[in-house]
């Protein structure tokens, strides 16, 4: 059995699989989920305390009712200063994220390697974060915990804990 194909055949077929295959890269593109939202809101972080930029990363990453154990958002400025100053941070490489969305609340986990002047080496910190939809659709951190690894086991870093640490060098 014989099949013949014509060349226009050919090329009509060819034709509507490359709009298809075009389409859907487009709308890939084009169509923002709210998870990659949320990894875009922690390459900006970040960028930000990569270069000591306290306030993009107070004013665009945390939400108005951010705390950090004691500390409001002005604390937090406060601290986040001492604390990328005191350990000289120069990098942050984020190596593995993972997003749950529920509705305008988001959970996500961030492994990190961290490296600064007096930082010996990469540091590895996994940070759990707690994110809310704002009214604007922007999504921005409420609540954050790090964690640290000694040999092989996790251990929750007090954030506050680690600014005394940090003004003591």
């Amino acid at each position: 059995m014989r099949i013949v194909i014509s060349l226009r055949a050919l090329r009509i077929g060819l034709l509507l699989v490359g709009l298809v295959g075009g389409g859907a890269l487009l709308v890939d593109r084009l169509i923002e989920t709210d998870a990659e939202r949320i990894e875009g809101l922690f390459d900006a972080a970040s960028r930000a305390a990569e270069r000591h930029d306290v306030d993009t990363l107070v004013d665009k990453c945390l939400d108005e009712e951010f705390v950090l154990g004691h500390l409001d958002r002005e604390g937090t400025r406060a601290w986040a200063r001492d604390v990328l100053s005191a350990f000289q941070v120069t990098s942050i490489k984020k190596y593995s994220t993972q997003v749950t969305v529920d509705g305008d609340r988001a959970q996500a986990t961030v492994r990190t390697f961290v490296r600064g002047g007096r930082i010996p080496g990469d540091r590895r910190l996994d940070w759990e974060v707690e994110l809310r939809r704002t009214p604007e659709d922007r999504w921005k951190i409420r609540r954050v915990q790090a964690f640290y690894f000694l040999g092989r086991q996790r251990q929750r870093l007090n954030l506050i804990e680690a600014a005394r640490y940090a003004e003591s060098l």
